[in-house]
């Protein structure tokens, strides 16, 4: 089983995992690092006491109340990582009163695996570089 655990610091480790998800980054390709975990408290998920992946979400306030937002993730191939930080997110959710989970993704597989899971799409990102 994945286990989630808050990172106090963001290790080299944690880095290159979520250094994975720059490509997939709606700010396109002056997003650094930096900008997609600022804000962001910094998660690991380990199989045991290995290393398997990492991810970055931060809260958003919003009238009708907080929302939680994963900014970057990755890891290791051969792990469900995403059923893992969703079981992660709903309890989350629970505990904090997250009225819901977001993330922002131009990956189509994770959208489909996501949608099973009852996330609907809000919108797109428009963009046009200048």
């Amino acid at each position: 089983m994945i286990a989630v655990q808050q990172a106090q610091d963001l290790t080299p480790e944690s880095a290159a995992f979520l250094a994975q998800a720059l490509p997939y980054d709606t700010g396109g390709p002056s997003a650094s690092l930096d900008d997609m975990v600022r804000g962001c408290k910094l998660f690991e998920l380990r199989d045991g006491a290995r290393l398997v992946g990492a991810f970055a979400a931060r809260a958003s306030f919003y009238s009708d109340g907080p929302q939680l937002c994963v900014t970057a993730a990755g890891g290791l191939p051969g792990y469900d990582l995403t059923d893992a930080m969703h079981a992660w997110a709903i309890d989350q959710a629970a505990q904090h009163g997250f009225i819901s989970l977001t993330c922002t993704t131009v990956r189509a597989g994770l959208v489909r695996k996501l949608r099973r899971a009852g996330y609907q799409v809000a919108g797109y990102v428009m963009r046009k570089d200048l």
